[in-house]
């Protein structure tokens, strides 16, 4: 996840500071065979995104329509805590990663990018505004999802999931600039 560390400008652009977040997942390879042994509506669809989602920031050719079905859903156990009454509604509503996700393949791995630089002005400020403000203090659960569209590729379920207390990113990137 890249976040960045200045408000948005309203003219847009894509580059400057920003945080970086790195979280790894993994599942064995037994895990995995039994869950594609399984069948579900679900690990068909994640196969789908793997194998065809199309690679890169801005493709122009795959499943771009599977490319972007990637959701995230995030919930903030203490948002009445941290003060963000207008937050409030949007806490636990899912979001599509439509054009601000990237996909890259490895031999073994599937790395998946977010970057918050591409998101919509009013949510990059929203993001900006609150971040100080929580910093260590909030307590969040982050899942990923790939969205069913119908029938036969529901239920969903979740591919991997994070709770994250104590990410207090500018105290962390100062302690790395100390170094």
């Amino acid at each position: 996840m890249v976040v960045p560390v200045e408000a948005p400008s309203l003219l847009g652009g894509y580059d400057g500071p920003c945080y970086q977040i790195v979280i790894v997942f993994g599942a064995s390879a037994e895990a995995l065979a039994e869950w594609q042994a399984g069948g579900s509506a679900a690990c068909k669809l994640f196969t789908r995104f793997a194998q065809n989602a199309p690679e890169g920031v801005t493709p122009s050719s795959g499943d771009i329509d599977v490319k972007e079905r990637l959701k995230l859903l995030a919930v903030c156990d203490n948002l009445k805590e941290l003060n963000l009454g207008s937050f409030e509604r949007y806490n636990g509503k899912p979001a599509l990663l439509t054009k601000s996700g990237s996909i890259y393949r490895g031999d073994d791995y599937l790395e998946i990018n977010m970057n918050t630089f591409r998101f919509g002005f009013v949510t990059k400020k929203g993001i900006n505004t609150v971040l100080p403000s929580i910093g260590r203090k909030a307590k969040i659960h982050l899942a990923f999802t790939v969205e069913g569209r119908d029938d036969s590729e529901l239920p969903e379920q979740t591919l991997c999931a994070v709770r994250c207390e104590g990410l207090d990113l500018f105290t962390l990137a100062k302690d790395a600039d100390d170094m």
